[in-house]
């Protein structure tokens, strides 16, 4: 009996050798399961990191980031500051102050500044541009107050007897200056008529004036620009400085 059964079961054994020697150990299908796990829990690492993972991990980066930003920020502001400094340098400043009488002019006919024809008082202002570049839609308002001397007033316009008087032009250009006639202004908005007592208390300086104006204009840059000035006609004394305030300045 051995000798019949012998070769069957050195073929048995063959075939079950040659199986094994056909597994491919490479194969992923042949992985052993804890292999396998493993390849899956290390995996992730493999994967390209974000933007936001590659400036936390890299401190360099983070500074170059935060110094670029730093200096943009710097470039805006010093270039906002050059840019209010061109426009201060450049834009047009107006300003404006009662002419002086000539001190050579008979007593009475020309006190102080103040021309009269007889019947109406007015005093010239010179208007001066003394900026670089023009003033446009320009407007003065001017109120020439009689007062006593030494008497207080309120600074107004149109209103409380208060009534300027105005005037519009186009365009005053770089270094132009203009004497402006100005009139007392009554009630009604008109020129004031004054009587003979009047103008001998003006001659004798009774009476005396307060002068107060704004200016109004735009620059070449759009801005909205005013002046104002005050100050009296006639006897000096420290009630001007009071009433005006201050009155007297500019934008």
């Amino acid at each position: 009996m051995s000798g019949r059964h012998g070769p069957k079961r050195k073929t048995k054994k063959a075939k079950n050798a040659s199986t094994s020697q056909g597994v491919n150990a490479s194969a992923p299908g042949q992985e052993h399961a804890d292999q396998q796990g493993k390849d899956q829990m290390t995996a992730p690492d493999n994967e390209p990191k974000s933007t936001w993972k590659k400036f936390r991990d890299d401190w360099k980066l983070d500074l170059v980031f935060l110094v670029s930003i730093g200096a943009l920020i710097a470039s805006g502001v010093q270039a906002c500051y050059m840019n209010k400094a061109m426009q201060i340098d450049q834009r047009a400043w107006m300003r404006a102050w009662p002419i002086p009488g000539d001190p050579s002019a008979p007593k009475g006919q020309q006190t102080a500044g103040i021309i009269s024809d007889g019947l109406h008082v007015g005093l010239k202002i010179k208007v001066q541009n003394l900026g670089k570049t023009p003033a446009k839609n320009f407007h003065a308002k001017v109120v020439i107050l009689p007062i006593a001397p030494g008497q207080l007033f309120d600074i107004a316009f149109d209103t409380k007897g208060h009534f300027s008087d105005n005037r519009v032009t186009g365009v005053f250009y770089p270094g132009q200056e203009d004497n402006l006639m100005f009139y007392s202004m009554d009630d009604n908005d008109r020129v004031k008529a004054f009587n003979e007592n009047e103008l001998e208390a003006i001659k004798s300086h009774e009476i005396t004036f307060a002068v107060y104006g704004k200016l109004s204009y735009e620059d070449i840059f759009g801005h909205h620009r005013w002046s104002n000035f005050c100050s009296s006609i006639g006897e000096k004394d420290t009630y001007t400085q009071k009433s005006c305030g201050e009155f007297n300045a500019a934008n």
